[in-house]
């Protein structure tokens, strides 16, 4: 509990020092959104971020529909039931109804592990993700298998979010926040490390293996990707991947579009390109209860 309540302090009793890493989506902040309640955060007023409800008995009613579509999704979609069957758990551990976001994360999985099937058995790999949300697909990704390490970099006042599943799901776990170059040394004895987005160049720190992002690069200015982009090419390790699903193109409430094929992908070799059917809509409790996204979603995977 005492890295959530110095997270809070740092991002919602004070000031938070985001804005050079904040796009105009994500502009929206003060404590007036977020307050903690048992040592965990309570979410007031924060739009704009993930579809994570919490379970109980009339939120399982009112969410029927979405359920039963999903369940159609998971039959279709999803090959590896035993990526399903851990997402679920993950939730359950959460308190979370298996929504939306939840099945993207197991299909997003599904999709990297046909490019690098080692990872369900690997020993002594780091995976890096760059907006998590609520931190579901880092906590699955661990759960599938105990030996990775999950790095969530995210904006101060969304990472408390990711630590609260973290916690929830894996209350043994060791983790650390990584907020300075001497915090990045002997990084790998933990199972967890947080990394505020405002620090993101410290990822050049740390052996990184994989770097995932996913629907997040779409809310930040072109200028932050492009040095996301560099940092994770300078990042440690001497083979790295990179699994991307975002917008094709997107405008930001400033004007700014962003568009997919202008992230800076030169010098590096393509594995997988595609427009993945199951990111293309998602499901509402009411009619007609199937929504397209606003766009076309691609997703890429890269070897840098």
């Amino acid at each position: 509990m005492e890295l959530m309540n110095e997270l809070y302090k740092r991002h919602y009793k004070q000031d938070s020092p985001s804005l050079s890493v904040t796009s105009s989506h994500w502009k929206i902040g003060g404590e007036k959104n977020l307050s903690l309640v048992n040592g965990f955060p309570n979410i007031l007023g924060m739009g704009g971020f993930g579809d994570v409800i919490q379970a109980s008995v009339f939120q399982s009613f009112k969410n029927l529909p979405i359920r039963t579509l999903i369940k159609k999704s998971e039959i279709t979609y999803v090959k590896d039931k035993t990526i399903l069957r851990i997402a679920k758990n993950v939730c359950k551990k959460s308190n979370f109804i298996f929504r939306n976001d939840a099945l993207k994360g197991c299909l997003v999985i599904q999709d990297i592990l046909k490019q690098l099937p080692e990872l369900k058995n690997a020993k002594d790999k780091t995976i890096c993700i760059i907006g998590d949300g609520y931190g579901l697909l880092g906590n699955f990704l661990k759960s599938l298998n105990p030996n990775l390490q999950i790095i969530f970099v995210n904006l101060g006042k969304q990472l408390i979010f990711d630590l609260a599943t973290t916690i929830k799901t894996s209350p043994k776990a060791q983790i650390k926040l990584v907020s300075n170059v001497d915090s990045c040394k002997n990084a790998k004895e933990n199972d967890f490390l947080f990394l505020e987005a405002e620090n993101y160049q410290l990822i050049e720190n740390l052996e990184i293996d994989l770097f995932i992002n996913v629907v997040s690069f779409q809310e930040m200015n072109l200028e932050v990707i492009k040095n996301y982009f560099k940092h994770m090419r300078n990042s440690k390790a001497s083979k790295k991947y990179f699994y991307c699903l975002n917008r094709d193109s997107k405008m930001l409430p400033d004007g700014q579009i962003i568009r997919f094929d202008e992230y800076p992908w030169e010098n590096s070799v393509i594995m997988k390109d595609e427009i993945p059917k199951w990111c293309q809509n998602y499901f509402i409790n009411r009619p007609p209860f199937v929504i397209d996204y606003d766009g076309l979603h691609r997703s890429r995977f890269i070897r840098f």
